[in-house]
């Protein structure tokens, strides 16, 4: 599994284009997707670091794909950045990890909705940590 792999689940052309440009340039590995079904196949088995998901994709649509990688203990901690004309209420979406970006896109945003969510896994698989302990276990001055 690459470190930095972002899967995109989308259908407009012109999305594709400027999001694969943006994020290749940035340093990532892109990997398309242009129906539901394929996202949840290739979300087993390349198990990317981000998904970014149009709300409305053929065969399984946005919402049902995230119920499916969300369910699954091998994926369910993959953050998702929605891709749609307006916001939906998505049961499962955690704030922070899970975020919407509506058309037109704006790289800077993106950008920003791509920085929180990485941020965001670093904590959950155990990343930059703070200082831990007890107060007894330091020297007195």
């Amino acid at each position: 599994m690459s470190q930095n792999r972002i899967l995109l689940a989308l259908t407009d052309k012109e999305d594709i284009r400027v999001l694969t440009g943006y994020l290749s340039g940035v340093g990532f590995e892109v990997s398309l997707t242009e129906d539901g079904a394929a996202a949840v196949e290739r979300s087993m088995t390349e198990v990317p670091t981000i998904m970014i998901v149009d709300m409305v994709l053929p065969v399984i649509d946005g919402e049902r794909l995230f119920k499916i990688v969300r369910h699954n203990p091998h994926t369910s901690k993959i953050p998702f950045i929605f891709i749609s004309n307006n916001a939906v209420d998505i049961k499962g979406f955690k704030p922070g990890m899970d975020s919407f970006v509506s058309r037109p896109l704006n790289l800077e945003q993106v950008d920003g909705r791509l920085r929180q969510a990485m941020f965001q896994r670093e904590d959950a698989h155990g990343g930059a940590k703070g200082i831990e302990g007890k107060l007894s276990h330091m020297s007195p001055p």
